[in-house]
């Protein structure tokens, strides 16, 4: 566990009903919330452990380790004195060992007090309270005996080891959480870079693979544009041919329109010319009739006329046949 982590970690919850919350899970809470130099309450210990128990529970527990605490250190100072003393020694002992517990009460209380509140005025108040008790036990370990003196030279001694074994104690649970702290960042750093380069490359194959689309979507266009280009080539030689082809039509439809127009001028003057010579034909019956072999000769000239008006028109008939002809191949 780090510095930074919370006190969650000493709780295993199980979906379906609250974990079961050991007194070694709570002790461990509170210690971490104390190394975080918070204040150390019943509340702030069930919100470390995710919500679950009894605020009265975790005070109780709490109470009770740091009145065992203070016991032990009392008891270890008491193992160290002499088993027999004078009763004047034994008393200015107490005497001592009472103010000098006082002291060290009420400085734990007030350090424990400022330091919960993060004041930093107040811890330094704390100090000089502390430098008092200090100052007051330091003349009343004067105002005894020789044997006093080296009790409390002892009992200094005693001290100074036990606080040298506590800093030791914390200094390497200080290093080992920053040693967890870093190991466990370089962890995290190290993973999120793997996951970094990961992405990296996917969002470089997937960079490569959109491009290649986009290559192929490219190529099949510009494909898509020569064909489309080559067809309207292709149309406009076709629209260019059909063009060149309606002009001839309407050409030859123009040609064969004046061909028409003129048969029709020659019908008509060969009718005319019928007709004409179909008058002169009557009048010939009738002066063949006023005389023999003049209207004999009148009918000879007529049926000869006739004959070639059949010509004519058989010749009519022929070239209208021949622009029919023209006019179906035309079209």
């Amino acid at each position: 566990m780090n510095g930074n982590s919370t006190t969650t970690d000493f709780v295993t919850k199980k979906p379906g009903r609250p974990a079961s919350i050991s007194d070694e899970q709570v002790i461990a809470a509170a210690e971490q919330i104390e190394r975080e130099g918070k204040r150390v309450t019943g509340y702030m210990i069930k919100a470390a452990l995710g919500g679950i128990g009894r605020t009265a529970r975790y005070e109780d527990l709490w109470e009770a380790h740091v009145a065992a605490r203070t016991a032990g250190a009392t008891e270890l100072a008491a193992q160290v004195a002499p088993s027999v003393l004078p009763a004047d020694v034994r008393s200015v002992i107490d005497d001592t060992q009472s103010s000098i517990g006082s002291a060290l009460e009420a400085l734990a209380i007030a350090v424990q007090k400022y330091s919960n509140e993060g004041n930093e005025a107040r811890i330094a108040d704390a100090d000089r309270r502390a430098a008092a008790a200090e100052s007051a036990r330091e003349e009343a370990q004067a105002a005894g005996e020789k044997t006093m003196d080296d009790l409390n030279a002892l009992i200094d001694r005693l001290n100074a080891e036990l606080e040298a074994a506590r800093t030791a104690a914390a200094d390497a649970e200080n290093s080992r959480q920053v040693a967890e702290g870093v190991a466990q960042e370089r962890g995290e750093k190290l993973a999120e870079a793997e996951l970094r380069e990961r992405a990296a490359i996917a969002d470089s194959a997937r960079l490569h693979e959109q491009i290649e689309e986009l290559r192929r979507a490219a190529e099949a266009q510009a494909k898509e544009l020569a064909r489309a280009q080559e067809i309207v080539r292709q149309l406009e030689h076709d629209k260019g041919v059909a063009q060149t082809q309606a002009a001839e039509r309407a050409r030859a439809l123009e040609a064969a329109q004046k061909r028409a127009e003129a048969l029709e001028a020659s019908i008509a003057d060969a009718e005319k010319r019928a007709d004409a010579a179909q008058d002169r034909a009557d009048e010939a019956q009738a002066r063949a009739d006023k005389a023999g072999e003049r209207e004999h000769s009148e009918i000879e000239r007529a049926r000869a006329l006739e004959e070639t008006l059949r010509q004519r028109e058989a010749r009519i008939r022929e070239l209208e046949t021949q622009i029919d002809n023209h006019m179906s191949g035309s079209n």
